[in-house]
């Protein structure tokens, strides 16, 4: 199984001292190593790369910050999500 992410969203996916980490690249690892799938390493892509790369079957999962929107669920198939960001805009008051 080979997992594609784009490194630049820390803490979920960073490259440190060369190496890929991050909160969704640890978990993804964790997983697989407790299936029997064998994992097969990381490609690395530009985040709007991810999904067709995830179609043409350059890779076979995709671990990022994604967030899950109406269009991308149709296109693809989401785990349950495990991460809720609220966004929002600061603005002066006048």
């Amino acid at each position: 199984m080979v997992a594609g992410t784009a490194p630049g969203f820390p803490p979920f996916e960073i490259k440190e001292g060369g190496e890929l980490t991050g909160f969704d690249v640890e978990l993804f690892e964790a997983i697989v190593a407790e299936t029997e799938y064998q994992f097969g390493g990381w490609q690395e892509f530009e985040f709007d790369a991810l999904i067709p790369s995830l179609r043409d079957e350059k890779i076979d999962a995709i671990a990022a910050a994604m967030t899950i929107t109406e269009d991308r669920d149709e296109t693809i198939d989401f785990s349950d999500p495990y991460y809720s960001a609220d966004q929002s805009i600061i603005v002066r008051e006048n």
